[in-house]
């Protein structure tokens, strides 16, 4: 991972799958947190996300971490974070390659 700061954002993990609270998408200053009805969690776009860090602070499961701080059993959910905007084109997939 790139420590380059223009690439810090925040990432939703496991605790998060099949709880979907939500209270995370109403602090969010720039509505970059993401679902779908087939989705299993929520999701944060890394080109819009501005990495405020009020999403974390909130988060009931504490699932939220900024990129470089996902812990090591929970790295998979960087791709999946990042797949979202595939497997959902309708939620600006063409954003997703530049996520690294």
């Amino acid at each position: 991972m790139s420590s380059d700061s223009s690439l810090s954002h925040y990432v939703i993990t496991s605790a998060c799958v099949d709880v979907k609270d939500g209270v995370c998408t109403t602090v969010c200053p720039v509505d970059c947190i993401y679902t779908h009805p087939e989705a299993e969690q929520y999701v944060i776009h890394p080109d819009e996300c501005i990495d405020c860090g009020s999403c974390e602070m909130v988060c009931p499961v504490s699932a939220i971490f900024r990129l470089e701080d996902v812990p090591p059993g929970e790295q998979t959910f960087i791709a999946k974070n990042r797949d979202f905007f595939t497997d959902y084109p309708d939620y600006a997939a063409h954003h997703a390659a530049s996520w690294k």
